[in-house]
């Protein structure tokens, strides 16, 4: 049986790396990557936006402060905006948003290793927000797909799960960061979600919304879905939830 899965994650790998020189530079171009400011790298980090792209709400520069902030702590980074993306590669194939997510997800991989930028042997992390949890959820529950990137972890801000799959197994250790007063992606939600506990680190902020972690939300902002007769939903910001989360984060890669 280890053997046949040693296989498979082989076969997985080869088939990905071949495919990198086939990935198409319409598709590259939503990639976006900084590399370390630090004399001595500490690893290799993929980012990966919510529902509204690299813009939450007219701010067009939350994801590419958060990479600057890893960069400066010696990780080099690459923001992948899975929505343009996988738009420009014109995909004829019937995937749900997760499985959407995790195929931009090993593309990015393919790219950063095409271009040097993912050295061998450098575990890749990946940080998701919001929408981005729908393919994290399938991700980090795919043994081949994790051993054959090589991916050691992942850590998921108020993560979405809409399709309601249960994560009843981590592949690798996953960190959620949330807030106990978020409507988007309610506390009981997340804790109904990831049950596995050996694997899975939940945390909850008291008193955090729904992206509690960027500044530009210091006013609150709602807005209802389906639009006008909808649910009201909330987003603010949240400085010791966000500081705290940051903090927790950084721990949580050195891990």
């Amino acid at each position: 049986m280890k053997k046949h899965f040693l296989l498979s994650a082989l076969w997985l790998l080869i088939a990905s790396t071949s495919a990198t020189a086939q990935i198409d530079a319409a598709v590259a171009q939503h990639f976006y990557y900084q590399p370390s400011t630090t004399s001595t790298a500490a690893g290799f980090v993929l980012l990966l936006p919510g529902s509204g792209g690299l813009r939450i709400l007219g701010d067009d520069h939350h994801y590419f402060e958060m990479a600057q902030k890893l960069n400066q702590a010696g990780y080099a980074t690459l923001i992948i905006d899975y929505k343009s993306a996988y738009k420009s590669a014109k995909r004829r194939v019937k995937e749900s948003s997760g499985e959407k997510i995790q195929w931009a997800v090993e593309q990015g991989l393919a790219w950063a290793k095409a271009q040097y930028w993912l050295k061998e042997g450098v575990k890749p992390a990946v940080i998701g927000w919001s929408l981005a949890g729908e393919g994290l959820v399938l991700l980090s529950q795919n043994k081949l797909k994790t051993a054959a990137w090589g991916i050691g972890s992942v850590v998921m801000y108020y993560p979405s799960n809409q399709r309601k799959i249960t994560f009843s197994k981590a592949e690798i250790p996953v960190l959620v960061l949330s807030g106990t007063t978020d409507n988007v992606t309610p506390k009981a939600d997340i804790e109904r979600t990831y049950a596995d506990k050996n694997q899975v680190k939940l945390v909850f902020f008291e008193q955090a919304e729904h992206g509690f972690d960027v500044p530009s939300l210091a006013k609150r902002r709602t807005m209802r879905f389906p639009p006008l007769i909808g649910k009201k939903y909330s987003m603010q910001y949240h400085e010791q939830a966000a500081t705290q989360a940051f903090e927790m984060l950084l721990h949580f890669l050195e891990q």
